[in-house]
């Protein structure tokens, strides 16, 4: 009996048939990206970070605790797609590029952050609240500390 090699394409039907709905899937995936903002465009990030002052009311997403656990370490990527794409609002990324491995990048109120913490800042936390609050509870382990109550300056990148 000989062996006959047979062609599926997981749609059926012709190849044609099959790049056609692969293409309208893909147009319809990229019609719901967001649109970014113009600073985010290619050639606008920045190469080093900005000492700035960030004001009270603003919320810290704890990057470096220690032990990583899965919601210590993956899931505050979660909530910053949550907070940046959901409700569109700006998150900054908090690191110092002058540091050593596994250095402090600041420090607020006796507290010292590493691992690249993310900030919302004050004018955006009324509405990025009660999504901080169900990611917190809804992942153990999170750790995302504010309201601040005190001014403090840490290097956006």
């Amino acid at each position: 009996m000989a062996f006959v090699k047979s062609r599926t394409y997981g749609f059926g039907g012709r190849p044609s048939k099959r790049r056609a709905l692969l293409a309208a899937a893909v147009a319809l995936v990229v019609s719901t990206l967001p649109v970014l903002p113009p600073a985010a465009e290619a050639g606008t990030i920045p190469e080093t970070s900005t000492l700035t002052v960030i004001e009270p009311g603003a919320y810290i997403i704890d990057m470096g605790v220690v032990p990583q656990t899965i919601n210590s370490g993956l899931k505050p990527y979660g909530l910053v797609y949550e907070l940046m794409i959901g409700l569109r609002l700006p998150v900054m990324w908090i690191i110092n590029d002058g540091k050593v491995k596994d250095g402090a990048d600041f420090t607020y109120d006796g507290k010292t952050y590493s691992g690249g913490a993310f900030i919302i800042t004050s004018e955006y936390a009324t509405e990025a609240a009660p999504v901080i609050a169900q990611w917190v509870a809804d992942n153990p382990g999170l750790i995302v500390d504010g309201p601040t109550t005190i001014p403090f300056q840490a290097p956006v990148f």
